[in-house]
């Protein structure tokens, strides 16, 4: 079954990082986000810019974890993710109420509060996954 580029756009809006595609040429990727007419996809860890047309269809979606800020203790290191998909390291200082937090910049030791929505996880779970995608 065909898609158009429209519902190509609107399947690919609604994926995940992690979430396994097919491409027309049979190769898998896994989906990193989407950009206005294109896409970035990483196979074998190499990302690549890929036209909307280049997706044929989704193989399979990963489970996203939320992350329990229970667990955290003063001064673990968390992260979060930048535009481009790539983590942003803060250090956490204490919960300011249920849903934001305070962390600092461990560079330049500036305070930042931190909706709990934006943050991906621990670094230790992020040095668990690098080592796994290393394997």
């Amino acid at each position: 079954m065909g898609y158009t580029l429209d519902e190509k756009k609107a399947i690919l809006k609604g994926l995940n990082i992690g979430d396994i595609i097919s491409l027309v040429d049979g190769r898998e990727f896994e989906f990193v986000r989407m950009k206005q007419t294109k896409f970035i996809a990483k196979n074998r860890g190499v990302a690549y810019n890929v036209q909307l047309a280049a997706f044929k269809e989704v193989v399979r979606r990963v489970e996203q974890k939320q992350f329990d800020p229970g667990t955290l203790k003063q001064g673990d290191l968390i992260y979060t993710l930048d535009a481009q998909q790539n983590p942003v390291i803060y250090r956490f200082k204490y919960m300011i109420n249920s849903n934001r937090m305070m962390a600092e910049n461990p560079v330049t030791a500036g305070g930042v509060r931190i909706d709990m929505s934006l943050i991906k996880g621990s670094v230790k779970e992020l040095e668990q996954q690098y080592a796994t995608a290393q394997r």
